[in-house]
């Protein structure tokens, strides 16, 4: 499993997704977010890469999802609250839909929020040794 940053970083990310599909019905058998924690407890060790480890959450299946009420009055955004909190305060029924239309626009923002949070976890944890 890979450890220190990458794994606060990936638990942290992983976290903001917890809930969503069973609060929605979502489709099929297991939960991506299940799924996707099962992957990280599979690793063998920590990515070569952060650029590695940052494309593998990107490609995670949950990370393609989106949500909104169903008035599209508002809508869930993973980087900014976790799902929990945004179905907590939102009085509409939610509805999660994965879109294609400016996909790349929002893997590239995620890839960015990715690498900062790294980064800052990375910072913190060389910080953590010099004491």
């Amino acid at each position: 499993m890979c450890s220190g940053p990458q794994r606060a970083v990936a638990l942290i990310w992983l976290g903001r997704f917890d809930g969503w599909q069973t609060a929605t019905g979502g489709e099929g058998g297991a939960e991506l977010y299940d799924m996707a924690c099962q992957q990280l407890k599979r690793l063998p060790g920590p990515f070569s890469s952060p650029i590695c480890f940052v494309e593998w959450l990107v490609d995670l299946p949950c990370t393609r999802w989106r949500a909104a009420t169903i008035d599209s009055k508002s809508q869930w955004d993973p980087l900014a609250e976790r799902f929990t909190d945004f179905q907590a305060a939102s009085v509409t029924l939610v509805v999660v839909y994965a879109s294609e239309v400016g996909a790349d626009a929002w893997r590239s923002y995620v890839r960015g929020y990715l690498a900062a949070a790294l980064v800052q976890f990375e910072s913190a944890d060389r910080a953590d040794d010099r004491v």
